[in-house]
Order: structure tokens, then sequence, then C-alpha cells
């Protein structure tokens, strides 16, 4: 969606990662309804065009289509049993009960969707493509929002559709309030509160998380727990302030201070050690909320 983007991708991970532009992607199709939508919406209707055309373009066995916001934390092959056999893998949002928009944003997220080649897969993802063709708008509108609540009777509508059971493994803001995260060795554990069921943290969902030239915002109402930030938001500003650093060094980005920013940022998160745990649930919920962090 962003030659600047390719242009980085190419430079950093040439021997490993294939980059796609959108006008390998686009088709009569999509560009008959590409004025009908916003830069957002048309993402969103692109989703299963880009996963149909890698799977046809390179005649891959199977393709999961993945948010640029998550970070994984553990090798994702965990969330397929191999005991399976299924052609669609879905996750649900797994909402706290608190911030439950099922109604809304759906059952399901897009966040982390998998199909396989064969006639069950394909004939989910065409039906699927073909709905996001004809309505996928940033707005609630009979019972249908974006390119996800699409997703909401898939499990009924198609057959050999696999919900996500390893629920802890998959955390987001709208629910991590359920689990408690910890550091074991190398890997970092959920605990369900309700039963103490542990499992390793597959990804987090950074959502809402903006970068935009000198600044950066955290844009969200979703509380999160001192373990979080502690512990995972530690983890993924590390990474980001080492990808920060590459960018920069490789003179590939217009941030002039760009290595030093996620420092910043994961600095202003954090509060004193003494008052955390006080203050933890106001100062994540309203005082972060649209607070811009300057250089």
């Amino acid at each position: 969606m962003d030659e600047n983007v390719k242009f980085a991708i190419e430079k950093m991970y040439a021997d490993r990662v294939t980059a796609i532009s959108l006008d390998m992607v686009e088709n009569q199709t999509l560009l008959e309804i590409k004025p009908s939508r916003t830069l957002g919406e048309y993402c969103w209707t692109l989703t299963p065009w880009i996963i149909k055309f890698c799977i046809e373009k390179y005649q891959l066995p199977s393709c999961t289509y993945v948010d640029a916001d998550l970070f994984f934390f553990s090798n994702p092959d965990l969330l397929f049993p191999e005991d399976i056999a299924k052609s669609v893998f879905l996750t649900p949002h797994n909402y706290h009960p608190k911030y439950d928009q099922t109604n809304t944003s759906g059952i399901f997220c897009v966040q982390f969707i998998k199909f396989k080649k064969d006639d069950i897969g394909l004939s989910a993802l065409n039906w699927w493509a073909d709905r996001c063709i004809e309505w996928c708008y940033n707005r609630i509108e009979d019972g249908k929002f974006g390119d996800q609540k699409y997703l909401d009777d898939w499990p009924s509508r198609f057959e050999g559709v696999y919900v996500q059971e390893n629920l802890g493994a998959t955390l987001a803001p709208w629910n991590s309030e359920k689990y408690e995260v910890f550091r074991s060795d190398k890997l970092i554990l959920v605990s369900d509160n309700e039963n103490q069921r542990k499992t390793n943290l597959i990804f987090y969902h950074f959502h809402e998380i903006k970068l935009s030239k000198n600044f950066l915002a955290y844009f969200s109402d979703y509380s999160i727990h001192a373990e979080i930030i502690d512990v995972v938001f530690e983890i993924y500003f590390k990474q980001l302030k080492f990808t920060a650093d590459l960018l920069y060094k490789l003179n590939i980005s217009n941030f002039e201070k760009l290595s030093s920013l996620p420092v910043l940022f994961y600095n202003a998160l954090l509060v004193e050690k003494e008052e955390k745990k006080r203050i933890i649930s106001d100062y994540s919920v309203k005082a972060r909320l649209r607070k811009l962090f300057r250089f």
C-alpha cells in the first residue's frame, strides 16, 4: 500500500521477504470500486484479494493474513493443531465483558486468518472477496462493518472452519484484562484469571498505537495492566527501537531522530514503580488518551 514501506522492506530483508506492490494486486474489479472507498476502507476491501493473489501467484498451499500491528512472541504454528484438518482458521476477539463489541465489530477478528488452497478454503475466500466488493465501509450498516462482520456466521456457513481455542495465546487490548502475563525463561506465559490455565503468548495486537513524524500517540480507551506494560510492551518497544535504528542507519526514513522515538514512548508509558499499581488504570485509560509525546 506504500512504496516507501516496500522500498524499506526490500532494502532490509530482500533475502527472505517478497514485497508485493499495490499495482500487482489490483485488477479491474478493484479499480472500479476504488474511488468509492477511503484509503482505510480500500485496505479492508483488499484483504481477501491480497490472500487470493498470493495463493494464485505463488501457488501456495495456504496463506495466512496477519495485521501489521501484531507482534509475535512464540511460533504461530502452535495456533494450528496438527490433528485439526480444517480449511479456514479464525481467531475470536475474545472480548473482556466491559469491552464487548460483538454486535458491532463482530465475533472474529481479521487480525490473523488462514485459508488453505482447497475447495472449502477457496470457496470461503472467494465469497468474502465478492462481499467486500459489494460493501466494505467504515460504518455499521445492516449487520455489516468493514470486512469483518462477514465472518460471523462462517462456522455454520462453511464446512471446515476452525475457531481458535487457545484464546490466551492471542492477546489484544480488548481482552488482556482477562489474563495475567509473566516471564518464564525465554517465554512469556499467559494465565487465565478464571481457571488459571497457562499457555504461551503467541502474539499481542498493539492496537491504536500511532506513529506520525515527530509524534507518537496512544489513541485508546482500553485499559492496560501494569504487567502488560512491564512484560509485553517492553519487548515490543525494544524491537521497535532496533528496527528504528536500522532504518535510520540505512537512511531509508524521513525521521531525523527516529532511532530514539520508540524509547521516548516506552518511557512515557511507564510510571514510577511505587505509584504504578495505584494509578495504572486511570493513567492508561484517561491520562494517556490522545496524549502526544514530542521529541
